[in-house]
């Protein structure tokens, strides 16, 4: 590096500053300078160019009048760009007086000495020396004379009483590197999930915040409009303004939409076109996507703020004039949020002499306005304030987001990392974040830097909005902070964004009632409506979307009737990031075997409950943590299946069992007796009130002991009838229809009939066995002894009544009785 001197300070003519600066001054057609330092990167500024605040008519006329000046007009927000609700404007009559300036005359070394014959005030010429001799004691150098002239003029200014602020540039806060290329499987077509994220679903819990703002908007929430203006470089937006996409593929926002330009920017890439140079990074395009691209569209990303923000793309220059232009306008044309993930740093000296200000006062109007203002604190691992970068850094109602890898501070190596320090007022992960199609990658591409932390936040500041349309940036801010993940394990770094704790304690932790509010009592079941299937018609709440628990021991129910046999498959899908759901089945009938036989298993954030049910009324019990959940009753109808005796529905035809030792077969305990059945239950069918089950017992159990031949009927979905007759098809009994029935047979055969009045039949379970005589087991309080009366079939008309039985009292696995009288009638005919 080469030096010569001015006025003292050292002028570099070569290096890495001097080729930034001329590719600067290349790409905005105005002389651009620099000031340089050891430790820092080079400051760039537009040589002579000044932005100053002129607080009445007559300083600006003033200042008109000065002969080596050229004074711009006072600046105006112009009509918005297509696409603007003009109810959105806001008014603009306190819109801070600013103008631009600058010198009638380059300011060149020649026009800069004292004695030059130029029309500069003589003011500008004798602060050359005292600006000149500053930078040098500060250790700066300049890249031009035309730096040292343009602090001596905004010096000049200042001293008149003007606020003055120097144009300086600013860059993107990403950071260049290889990214991992992840489109749409073309094997599979799959679309990517975003809730995998490590954005998303990591500290930021974003995920968590989508769910909600989802379920309170089909809750009926009102959720207002959210305009989100990225303020950047580089949109993928043709020349006829619509933006553009990949061969085939859609864009990833909607056309039409809203754009408009300040300053020196990339031209648009032209429709049809050659590819873009590849110095062109697409750094606008990909900050939108991350803040706002819409969901749900199975193109490129989904935007943290994307289920409710309408996003502005506003292309910048790279100076900071057209950043406080652009701030001014979209406050002014309606804008809730702003983010710029661009900065630049401002050298302290132009910082001690408030040559920023008025710059801020940008800010400040927005500010003033409710704007909510998110930026990115920048990628140069350095300690902010000390390291002064606008707007990350002394810029009035801006949040300064850091960027996180995973819980500590993203480092990429030295003099590459997220800034740190007292003015990041919020963290979020800026480690390979999924940004969407660009021209340099038709699918999803990750980027890492301060640049795409910023937009998280932003986004997630869109759907605070939309909840709270009057939070104020400070509001927001605080917010995030005292709902963010605190003592991160890098000392670093300070709060991490929650999202989903966010938006949480604006839903005042619970969620909007929903339709069915209030049905927390069995008595009031919501409906379940039609809601398509063929094979089997599937049911949902008949308020559509996802129900809500609520508040903690919130309980939803849902009634249904059945008048036949049905297969019930009920899915409950619920917002696995805010809580889990489960479902209860409570039939009317307390002894439906459905609570027996019911099948639950976990599906895709869900639980699933199966089982076969009877004709009867029925209701679903939804409980669990507070979450959304979505539920889905399958009921496809169905008619009692043949049982293994079919064909046993006449006394010619029933099925023969034999207890005990036949004496005229021969054939000790039957074995070898193929035309007879033993002990043993067996699940049977009524398929309707017109079907009947025979069977015939051949009772050969010597009488005394403790066990007794019986038939135990159970488990049935109807009152089950249960008739004896003899050989001669002579009706000897006729006990009351009943759920649960256990009676003892006589010695002999005996032809036993069952049947039932439920139009669509029942189940029952048939146990024909050796069961434990109650009776003659020893007394306590709460058996009666009915031997005294001897057996039915010895007396006529008796009524018995069975004590409770315990489970363990009866073999071969006999399941107890409920204890009901029985009662027998004797068929007088």
């Amino acid at each position: 590096m080469t030096r010569s001197e001015f006025f003292g300070v050292g002028v570099v003519d070569d290096g890495l500053s001097v080729e930034a600066a001329l590719a600067a001054t290349n790409a905005l057609g105005r002389d651009v300078g620099a000031l340089v330092t050891a430790e820092e990167p080079p400051t760039l500024l537009v040589e002579g160019e000044l932005l100053v605040e002129v607080p009445d008519e007559a300083v600006y006329r003033n200042l008109q009048r000065r002969t080596d000046l050229v004074v711009g007009p006072v600046w105006t927000v112009p009509e918005p760009p297509a696409g603007v609700d003009p109810g959105r404007m806001r008014p603009t009559d306190d819109l801070p007086r600013l103008c631009t300036v600058r010198p009638a005359e380059p300011l060149s070394a020649e026009n800069l000495s004292a004695d030059a014959v130029v029309p500069h005030d003589g003011l500008v010429v004798d602060l050359v020396p005292a600006a000149a001799r500053l930078l040098a004691d500060a250790g700066t150098a300049v890249t031009s004379p035309g730096v040292v002239g343009t602090l001596a003029l905004a010096e000049s200014l200042r001293r008149s009483g003007l606020a003055v602020g120097v144009n300086t540039l600013h860059g993107p806060a990403t950071v260049p590197q290889p990214t991992s290329q992840e489109g749409v499987d073309p094997a599979t077509g799959a679309p990517f999930d975003p809730y995998t994220w490590p954005e998303i679903n990591g500290l930021a819990r974003i995920d968590r915040a989508w769910q909600l703002i989802e379920g309170y908007r089909q809750l009926g929430g009102v959720l207002a409009p959210v305009t989100l203006a990225v303020l950047d470089r580089d949109f993928w937006i043709g020349a006829d303004g619509t933006m553009q996409a990949p061969p085939g593929l859609a864009p990833e926002f909607p056309n039409p939409v809203v754009s408009f330009r300040v300053g020196d920017t990339v031209l648009p890439f032209p429709v049809g076109g050659p590819g873009p140079a590849p110095a062109v990074s697409w750094h606008g395009q990909k900050v939108a996507s991350v803040a706002a691209a819409p969901h749900d569209d199975r193109v490129g990303v989904a935007g943290a703020g994307g289920q409710v923000a309408v996003p502005w793309f506003g292309s910048i220059g790279v100076d900071s004039f057209s950043m406080a232009t652009a701030v001014l306008w979209s406050t002014a044309w309606g804008a809730d949020v702003i983010n710029i993930s661009r900065g630049g740093l401002v050298e302290g000296l132009l910082a001690k002499w408030s040559y920023a200000e008025t710059v801020a006062t940008a800010f400040e109007w927005a500010r003033d306005q409710g704007v909510v203002m998110v930026v990115a604190a920048g990628n140069d691992d350095k300690r902010l304030p000390d390291y002064d970068v606008r707007p990350a850094t002394r810029t009035p109602g801006v949040i300064t987001v850091g960027a996180l890898d995973g819980n500590v501070r993203w480092y990429g190596g030295p003099s590459v990392g997220s800034n740190f320090g007292e003015s990041v007022d919020i963290w979020t992960q800026g480690k390979d974040v999924h940004v969407g199609p660009t021209p340099l990658a038709a699918s999803v591409t990750t980027d890492t830097g301060t640049s795409l932390a910023a937009p998280l936040v932003s986004g997630v500041a869109a759907l605070l909005r939309a909840l709270r349309p009057g939070m104020t940036g400070a509001q927001v801010q605080q917010l995030l902070q005292d709902t963010g993940v605190k003592n991160l394990p890098d000392a670093s770094t300070g709060i991490a964004m929650n999202a989903g704790a966010a938006v949480w304690e604006l839903l005042a932790h619970r969620f909007p009632d929903d339709a069915g509010e209030g049905d927390d009592a069995t008595g009031r079941p919501r409906r379940l409506v039609r809601d398509g299937g063929v094979e089997e018609p599937l049911y949902r709440p008949e308020r559509g979307g996802p129900q809500a628990i609520s508040v903690p021991g919130d309980a939803d129910w849902y009634g249904f009737t059945l008048d036949t046999f049905a297969y019930l498959r009920t899915v409950c899908r619920y917002a696995s990031g805010l809580g889990t759901a489960r479902v209860e089945l409570v039939p009317d009938d307390p002894d439906s075997r459905a609570l027996d036989e019911l099948s639950t298993i976990d599906v895709n954030h869900g639980v699933q409950v199966s089982v076969m049910t009877a004709p009867g009324t029925y209701r679903l019990k939804v409980v669990g943590q507070q979450t959304l959940y979505d539920l889905e009753v399958g009921l496809r109808p169905t008619t009692l299946q043949p049982d293994e005796f079919e064909g046993n529905d006449t006394q010619a035809s029933a099925v023969g069992f034999l207890l005990g030792d036949d004496p005229a077969a021969g054939d000790p305990f039957g074995i070898f007796d193929v035309t007879r059945l033993g002990p043993g239950t067996h699940d049977l069918t009524l398929k309707s009130s017109g079907d009947a089950d025979w069977i015939r017992v051949d009772n050969f159990v010597k009488a005394g002991g403790h066990r007794e031949p019986m038939i135990i009927v159970s488990d049935t979905d109807a009152p089950v009838s249960v008739e004896f007759y003899d050989a001669d098809g002579r009706r000897l009994k006729a006990l009351q229809p009943g759920r649960q029935v256990l009676v003892t047979l006589p010695p002999g055969s005996t032809w036993v009939r069952f049947s039932t009045a439920q139009a669509a039949g029942t189940r029952f379970r048939l146990r024909v066995d050796l069961a434990v005589d109650v009776t003659k087991l020893p007394p306590h309080d709460d058996m009666i002894d009915v031997s005294l009366f001897g057996h039915w079939w010895e007396r006529e008309g008796v009524h018995i009544t069975h004590p409770p039985v315990d489970e363990t009292e009866i073999q071969h696995g006999f399941t107890g009785a409920d204890g009901a009288a029985e009662q027998f009638e004797v068929d007088e005919s």
